[in-house]
């Protein structure tokens, strides 16, 4: 189990671990990690290994595919869901491996199916309903609730309906009725987000504003920002030089990896911060991009 992100190359995910849940027996697991941990990136990014023994590879497998499913860890991402969907791969389960696994099973393997219905109506009744029904340990630190959290869905002279409008961690918009009575055992509030965890995946959900979320126009205007805490080993752009998509600007190095940072689309570097030799924090711009 690593702290890791597939859906962006399997870059290193830093920071402190404010909710941690690993599998329960028959599945063993060895860790050092804990509530309240700091995940630096001056270490390599392994939180935890899973191992499992049955009568056979199908029966063991079986149980490490619910020991990935069952972990819960936020914010710091993990490989929790990829390995789930590894241990469901038909490939996999026959033993047929290679190291073109991973590329010829595609986003299959590395992209977090869409949350459907009850993850979204879970997010939904956890944000609407906040900590008037919920446990202490999963309220988070929301505000105090209120008397008015008893007329969830009112509507004068019809029957109750609630709908919230939310937006997810991709920026995708949804529109879902709290899920009213349900159980919120894999929902995490904090700060008004809404994180439900489902099969080792993490969805993160906020109320929808109408506003564009932050980051949004970054992802658009040729910003390059640092992905994660590291060291800058290297700059193959000059300011000013035109690049193609996909050429190599900035390489970064951070858990005893490196990892190269390369241009979204075909442009111009117009703005060059990032130095070679530099200690970067996460998010911080190293380059800017123009399209031609």
């Amino acid at each position: 189990l690593y702290a890791e992100n597939p859906e962006t190359g399997f870059l290193p995910s830093t920071g402190r671990i404010d909710h941690f849940v690993l599998p329960e027996s028959p599945t063993r697991v060895e860790s050092a990690i804990d509530w309240g941990v700091e995940v630096s990136s001056f270490y390599d990014p392994m939180i935890a290994k899973f191992i499992s023994h049955a009568a056979s590879r199908e029966a063991a497998m079986v149980r490490l595919r619910h020991a990935c499913e069952a972990t819960e860890i936020w914010p710091v991402r993990t490989n929790a869901g990829f390995l789930a969907r590894c241990l469901n791969n038909e490939r996999f389960e026959a033993g047929d491996l290679d190291t073109g696994l991973i590329t010829a099973a595609g986003e299959k393997l590395t992209t977090r199916p869409a949350p459907n219905t009850n993850v979204a109506a879970s997010a939904a009744w956890a944000i609407a309903v906040g900590p008037a029904t919920m446990p202490p340990r999963l309220s988070g630190n929301l505000a105090l609730s209120s008397p008015w959290r008893s007329l969830e869905g009112f509507r004068l002279n019809a029957a109750a309906r609630a709908v919230v409008h939310m937006r997810d961690d991709r920026n995708a918009r949804y529109v879902a009725s709290p899920a009213f009575g349900s159980s919120l055992e894999h929902v995490l509030l904090k700060n008004g987000h809404a994180i439900v965890f489902v099969a080792g995946d993490v969805y993160e959900f906020t109320l929808d504003t109408g506003e564009r979320a932050e980051g949004e126009a970054a992802a658009g205007d040729g910003a390059i920002l640092s992905p994660m805490p590291g060291k800058i080993v290297s700059v193959a752009a000059k300011q000013g030089a035109s690049v193609k998509k996909g050429d190599a600007l900035v390489v970064l190095e951070a858990m005893k990896m490196e990892h190269t940072l390369t241009a979204p689309f075909d442009g111009k570097v117009v703005e060059l911060k990032a130095k070679t030799g530099d200690q970067v924090s996460e998010g911080v711009p190293l380059a800017k991009l123009a399209k031609h």
